[in-house]
């Protein structure tokens, strides 16, 4: 029995890069749309040219850093440009991902309130509160930086509140695409290293998205064979009957 908090119905495909999250979702929200209000939503980080450029600068200059300079006279010059951006660095993700919070938060609101005229919702990703820096959890990290100034200490703070908040709306299904970091690897490569991916594919395990009805998907397979899993799903939930 799903449990359902409104009118209408929340479904999430959660999963590392590679699992197929936004296929899946995109092939729900096509099969969904021609019987049902449906509503289609990305909530993902976007990623910037600004954020790219800097940490391409910022790796550059730690690359200089290693080789060492020409003249030592250079290195107090060299390590300052470096503080400079690892600086600068800091201060622009923190916002970033503070101002990533707040976009997260509209959308969460504005889905809750088309689920409650009846809409079926179908999200790639959802925002949880369990394990940060992954899984689409917390971004901003309490670093020394982010100590020292009441600024970037506020935005951190706020960041907590707004998970807190989104955690209280929960979806009313999640499909779990359960990949391994070998196969997601293959799948997007350049994206993750295979340690990186290795966390996230534990951390998945572990979330336990407690208020909502979470299906286990292993997304190992031919992508058109795990449509045929979630299609089976649907098709056994008498909200779609």
């Amino acid at each position: 029995m799903i449990k359902r908090d409104c009118a209408g119905i929340i479904i999430s495909f959660i999963g590392i890069d590679g699992s197929g999250k936004s296929t899946c979702s995109k092939y729900l929200f096509q099969l969904l749309q021609d019987k049902h209000k449906v509503k289609y939503f990305y909530l993902g980080s976007p990623r910037t040219f600004i954020t790219k450029l800097i940490f391409r600068i910022l790796i550059k200059n730690r690359r200089k850093k290693t080789l060492g300079a020409e003249h030592q006279s250079a290195q107090p010059i060299i390590n300052k440009k470096i503080s400079f951006l690892s600086l600068l660095n800091t201060y622009y993700k923190t916002i970033g991902n503070y101002m990533n919070a707040r976009r997260l938060e509209r959308k969460i609101v504005r889905i809750k309130k088309l689920c409650e005229k009846g809409y079926t919702i179908i999200t790639d990703r959802y925002p949880q509160n369990e394990y940060p820096f992954v899984n689409d959890g917390k971004k901003i990290e309490l670093n020394n930086t982010v100590r020292r100034s009441h600024f970037l200490y506020r935005l951190y703070k706020r960041e907590q509140q707004i998970f807190q908040k989104i955690e209280t709306i929960s979806p009313t299904i999640v499909f779990k695409l359960h990949v391994d970091a070998q196969t997601a690897a293959m799948r997007k490569p350049n994206t993750k290293t295979t340690n990186q991916l290795k966390k996230k594919v534990l951390s998945l395990t572990k979330l336990k998205f407690t208020h909502s009805h979470v299906i286990d998907i292993d997304a190992n397979d031919d992508i058109e064979e795990v449509k045929g899993k979630i299609t089976t799903v649907m098709q056994s939930l008498n909200h779609f009957k």
